[in-house]
């Protein structure tokens, strides 16, 4: 399946690999062997009878190149600083914590992960990584006993801090989640990690 370019004909080599010239003149012949995938091989033939000429061709080899935005990295099964012209490479994203993936770019499109790259030229993928939001609900209990400052949209790793204020009439009693305490301080922070709903509990004055 090779193209055997020599004496002004191209000719593709048969099952055994060869392909053959007749009526050729005498003298100095250039040839070119070429085939998908592969570097061709140039030569010079001095015909001066029958001739058998052995060619070899190497397969083309490519560079697979990974870039990242944001936190994680990115393996190569097989990790190899070349690749052959049609192997298979299998690129896998993985996030730091507290970062998502979310989808690949350049030589390589859409969010399957892992996902197969096959290499037919030098190959640069990016990986984008976003960090994670998360949202911090607070409210106060009951809604006369006072306010709360500091809830909202937090990116991972952030300090959140909630600051519960009473109203005339009311103390702060503490905060608590899913009905379990957390603090009883007025000022409760934390670093956001997850998603969280919080309640300030106040209560009336006795005197």
């Amino acid at each position: 399946g090779a193209s055997v370019t020599f004496y002004g004909e191209t000719k593709a080599t048969d099952a055994q690999g060869k392909a053959m010239f007749t009526g050729v003149l005498a003298g100095n012949r250039a040839y070119t062997v070429s085939k998908t995938g592969y570097n061709n091989a140039t030569g010079n033939v001095n015909v001066d009878g029958d001739e058998t000429v052995d060619v070899i061709l190497t397969k083309k080899t490519y560079t697979l190149t990974t870039n990242v935005i944001g936190q994680g990295t990115v393996t190569k099964n097989p990790s190899k600083p070349t690749y052959d012209h049609g192997e298979e490479v299998q690129l896998t994203a993985t996030p730091d914590e507290g970062w998502d993936f979310t989808g690949w770019s350049g030589d390589l499109s859409g969010t399957a992960n892992p996902a197969n790259i096959t290499m037919d030229s030098n190959k640069t993928v990016t990986a984008t990584f976003t960090i994670k939001k998360y949202t911090i609900a607070a409210s106060a209990n009951p809604p006369a006993g006072g306010t709360v400052t500091g809830a909202g949209s937090y990116n991972h790793g952030d300090t959140v801090n909630l600051v519960a204020t009473a109203n005339e009439g009311y103390e702060f009693v503490n905060w608590t989640e899913n009905g379990v305490q957390v603090s009883a301080n007025t000022t409760y922070s934390f670093t956001a990690t997850a998603n969280r709903t919080l309640v300030a509990n106040f209560r009336l004055k006795t005197y």
